[in-house]
């Protein structure tokens, strides 16, 4: 790799984590009109005070401007190899149009508040409109960071890269670990991921930093007395890993935050990015700073976006919204509706295949491979909603009635446990499987990993030669995996047995959305974000995955 390739690679991170410190300061001028806006709806509040800030073009803020980084990017992006350089490039263009548009809807709330047209807005619904977007935008902010990040780091790893400092290396190679397991738990605290795998990933982080403590002197000893800048970094790092811990165990035991209006897990998550980001001299900055000390050719770490949640007024006016923070503008859903036909467009493109005797979504298994389904269902408490369980279950019970005798059908559910409740059986056995669907109760927490892996092992002992081998997860939430599970679901797509996940939920959550777009683009399967309108349709497409080969 040349230096020229090695600039050109970090400068997506370098300006990405400049959009991010962005997102930074205006989320907390977002979050302050926020609670102004409810304090004047719920106590009366004669005016509303606001200090507009520049930001972007704010040389006290940015030591170089993003625009001027943006300009760099896009010039030195020709160093990097012409069929890697293209999806970077367009991600970095749609986070920068992102925050282009939070950018302009900061200066219409302050040209709203500065003009004074709050005060004749009836119930400030022009400000929570500005806000409803914002709130969307930031979402989106997140999931094409995490996209981006992830192009970049797959495309840099193909490279052999050279040690230019064998001692700096070694030392490198520890923190890049730790900064890795820092970002990973503090990604799952964005999810909200209460489960054994985030669990299992705190202690492994805990026992990483208990190592790097412990073999300090190891890695340490041999640094020059005029180099101490290097020592100061690494136990920095450390001092951030365990703040981190303390954030992630706080954030498991609930010990803080209690009856705060936008939950405790938004909070708990700024803490994490107190720690993580360079606005409070985190692991990420510190680690950076580290390599542009060491020059060794690495890419840089990125920061993860804030995030801002909107929160409505106690007010008659609002009740309709407060169950969800995201509301239902005519723009919103227009654009939700768009996601929930998103598991369809594969069946629409796919049904003008010529000379078929049945087309993908028509109500007939014929001419389509031997199914061999295996239902793993998530039975943590909030899927008992009647547009998750429920919905898969009617759902379900059309699928049967289209099946054949060598069709196969078996059942799994997983909670903080994984449970097989129903061995491989015929789908034309109706009865006996809707009976125990209809038994399936409700518990409280969820452990991917397990029923994945419970799903995986049936899959292989139960697998149809040419048939439709295939995992179908159905969940509501959001979930991280431990390493093993993710190495278990390519190597079994590359064996043909696909996972296909089915996201139940009132909204579709685009941070949700792109975790679980990850996880099937591993298993080889599909995503489907599941309604009343496509639910049945989708399970039906999913039975067609596999043509008869003549």
């Amino acid at each position: 790799m040349s230096a020229q390739t090695h600039e050109a690679y970090n400068n997506y991170v370098i300006y990405s984590n400049e959009l991010v410190h962005a997102l930074h300061i205006m989320e907390n001028d977002f979050a302050y009109l926020n609670h102004a806006f409810n304090d004047y709806i719920e106590q009366g509040e004669k005016d509303i005070a606001f200090d507009q800030r520049i930001i972007l073009r704010n040389y006290d803020y940015f030591p170089v401007l993003p625009r001027d980084l943006y300009v760099k990017l896009y010039d030195d992006n020709f160093y990097i190899p012409s069929k890697e350089r293209g999806k970077p490039l367009e991600l970095i263009g749609q986070y920068h149009k992102v925050v282009e548009e939070l950018e302009e809807l900061y200066e219409a709330l302050a040209q709203y508040m500065e003009s004074g047209r709050y005060r004749s807005d009836e119930k400030l619904l022009q400000g929570y409109k500005y806000l409803e977007r914002i709130e969307l935008l930031y979402y989106d902010a997140y999931a094409l960071e995490e996209k981006l990040y992830w192009r970049l780091d797959a495309s840099f790893h193909h490279y052999e890269l050279p040690v230019r400092n064998q001692l700096y290396a070694n030392i490198l190679l520890e923190l890049d670990e730790l900064w890795q397991e820092g970002r990973r738990i503090s990604r799952g605290v964005r999810a909200k991921d209460r489960s054994a795998g985030f669990k299992a990933n705190c202690m492994y982080f805990e026992n990483l930093i208990f190592k790097l403590k412990k073999e300090k002197a190891q890695y340490l000893g041999a640094i020059p007395k005029d180099e101490e800048i290097i020592r100061d970094y690494y136990e920095q790092m450390i001092n951030r890993a365990d703040l981190l811990l303390a954030d992630a165990r706080s954030y498991l035991a609930q010990t803080k935050y209690k009856n705060k209006p936008l939950g405790a897990d938004y909070h708990y998550y700024r803490d994490m990015l107190g720690h993580y980001n360079r606005y409070g001299n985190g692991l990420t900055a510190l680690y950076n700073k580290m390599l542009d000390y060491t020059t060794e050719p690495r890419l840089l770490a990125d920061e993860l976006p804030p995030i801002f949640e909107l929160k409505y007024p106690n007010h008659p006016a609002f009740d309709s919204l407060r169950k969800d923070s995201l509301a239902d503008p005519a723009w919103a859903l227009a654009q939700m509706e768009k996601n929930r036909m998103d598991s369809l467009a594969r069946a629409d493109s796919l049904a003008k295949i010529k000379e078929q005797p049945t087309k993908l979504g028509d109500p007939s298994l014929e001419g389509f491979a031997t199914n061999n389904l295996i239902f793993l269902i998530d039975i943590s408490s909030s899927m008992e909603d009647e547009e998750k369980l429920p919905l898969l279950k009617s759902s379900l019970a059309q699928l049967l009635s289209l099946m054949r005798k060598e069709d196969n059908i078996s059942i799994i559910a997983y909670s903080d446990k994984a449970e097989l409740l129903l061995p491989p059986i015929s789908g034309q056995e109706q009865e006996k499987i809707m009976g125990i669907l209809e038994e399936l109760k409700v518990r409280t927490s969820s452990n991917a990993d397990l029923g994945l892996q419970k799903a995986y092992l049936l899959a292989r002992e139960s697998f149809i030669e040419g048939g439709n081998n295939r995992i179908i997860m159905a969940t509501d939430g959001n979930f991280s995996l431990d390493k093993k599970t993710e190495r278990l679901i390519r190597k079994s797509a590359r064996k043909d047995i696909q996972l296909s996940i089915f996201y139940f939920s009132e909204k579709e959550y685009d941070y949700v959305k792109n975790n679980l777009q990850e996880i099937v683009l591993w298993g080889e399967g599909s995503y489907n974000y599941i309604t009343a309108q496509n639910a049945k349709q989708a399970l039906l497409i999913e039975a067609q995955s596999v043509r008869n080969t003549p």
